[in-house]
């Protein structure tokens, strides 16, 4: 078997586990790739089967790891991420249903006044933030 019909079957095997929304063997099969494995799967992926996959990686570790009261850098309202605004918001809410996904936040916006964004892709979040800042923002 070469090395091209083997990225063919890992490919398959990833979307397979996407399909059976089965986020957790397709983590598995990712860590069980070596990088160059991971670069000729992601060669013979279209870039939207790549894109889906991305997507629900990210909404895995998203409901694993996020928590109402929890601190994120994000892009709070489409506008924000139309343009690449970020801000430091407090989680108010969280949605999980199948692959949909809603998170409510609170913010400060440019003039200092409380705001409330509604994210409704995974992409949003970047990354939380570090708690120990927000102690004059009680959000």
């Amino acid at each position: 078997m070469d090395n091209l019909q083997l990225a063919a079957g890992n490919a398959q095997l990833l979307l397979d586990c996407l399909e059976l929304n089965d986020i957790e063997a397709l983590q598995y099969l990712l860590d069980c790739l070596s990088p160059d494995q991971k670069q000729a799967v992601k060669s013979v992926l279209t870039n939207e089967q790549y894109q889906q996959i991305h997507q629900a990686l990210k909404l895995y570790k998203l409901k694993k790891n996020l928590k109402v009261g929890d601190w994120i850098v994000c892009h709070p309202t489409r506008l924000h991420f139309h343009n690449n605004w970020l801000v430091e918001a407090r989680v108010k809410s969280i949605g999980f249903s199948g692959k949909k996904f809603t998170c409510t936040v609170s913010y400060l916006d440019h003039n200092r006044k409380q705001r409330i964004g509604k994210i409704f892709q995974a992409d949003w979040i970047l990354r939380k933030a570090d708690k120990y800042l927000h102690f004059g923002n009680s959000g």
